[in-house]
């Protein structure tokens, strides 16, 4: 999937009955518009939530209001966090509908906004966790396991090729 390029604007003091900034996050859809707010990319959506990256300074547990075509408006909660990146849960859920109408407005040049310009620290981060993951011993285990797989395909390569041919 190509990133979604979006725009996170704030809404001003007190919109929010608990006295937070309300924040919403609504797809870049005008090219010929300058959309206000800070420059986000969502890599990657599901009707679960999503990840996004941004500059802006969010926390855990802040609510964003996501702007989606067929949607509206819908509420997702920051579950996590890891430097610029943001893994966002939707309160409610969306539709498959939500989720294709939304892909549909990915540009195909989408490029990572000028403030958030980083080295593509996600999928390091998620390569490191899945090789820490596996002990010594596991690591072990499936190198000896291609080894052995090797050694049989050479035996039997080996038999098919000593076979003598008849006519």
């Amino acid at each position: 999937m190509k990133p979604l390029v979006a725009h996170l604007s704030s809404a001003p003091k007190g919109a929010n009955r608990r006295g937070a900034v309300r924040r919403t996050l609504k797809l870049h859809v005008d090219p010929a518009g300058e959309p206000t707010g800070t420059k986000v990319l969502i890599h990657n959506i599901s009707e679960g939530g999503m990840l996004i990256e941004t500059a802006a300074r969010l926390s855990v547990g802040e609510t964003l209001d996501l702007d989606l075509p067929h949607a509206g408006l819908t509420e997702a909660r920051i579950v996590r966090s890891d430097g610029r990146y943001f893994g966002c849960r939707f309160v409610s859920g969306i539709s498959k509908g939500s989720v294709s109408a939304a892909l549909l407005r990915s540009p195909a040049d989408a490029q990572p906004p000028a403030e958030a310009a980083a080295p593509k620290a996600v999928p390091r981060a998620i390569e490191e966790r899945l090789l820490s993951a596996m002990s010594t011993v596991e690591r072990i285990a499936v190198l000896a396991g291609l080894a052995l797989l090797s050694i049989v395909v050479l035996l039997f390569l080996y038999a098919v090729l000593e076979l003598p041919i008849s006519s």
